[in-house]
């Protein structure tokens, strides 16, 4: 009888050592910011980024997704402290853009340069138009 209670024991403890380290990963390494400052990243005006999802989506595919971008544009909207909007010429394409830090000072109709991670795109089924997102952004020009 005794077996299985340092069987039991031993499980308890894993079991306990296990969820400490997904606890971990979860709380402190998945919301670590990132350094987006200090990457390199691909250069490319709003227009060149819409259009080129538009017309050949594997090359946008293999030259922007999960990569950093820096992203310059006109603002359509700032939805929330944290959420901007960027367009080109196309009203139905839209580049929204998650930033790290609170977007203080920026105006629709100015133009600015966003860097962040492009994480993909999706069809607007309101518009018919586009939607990329950028994400961990950082405003690298007001």
């Amino acid at each position: 009888m005794k077996t299985w209670k340092k069987v039991l024991s031993a499980l308890i403890v894993i079991g306990i050592i296990s969820a400490c380290g997904v606890y971990y990963y979860v709380k402190v390494v998945c919301n670590r910011p990132l350094d987006i400052a200090s990457k390199s990243a691909v250069t490319v005006t709003s227009d060149e980024f819409l259009s080129s999802c538009k017309t050949n989506k594997a090359h946008w595919d293999s030259t922007y997704l999960e990569k950093a971008v820096e992203v310059s544009g006109t603002i359509k909207e700032v939805t929330s402290d944290t959420t901007i909007a960027l367009v080109g010429t196309d009203s139905t394409a839209v580049i929204n853009c998650l930033l790290q830090n609170p977007a203080q000072g920026l105006k629709v109709g100015n133009k600015t340069v966003v860097k962040g991670i492009c994480f993909g795109s999706d069809a607007d089924l309101l518009s018919g138009g586009t939607i990329i997102n950028i994400n961990k952004a950082i405003i690298i020009n007001k």
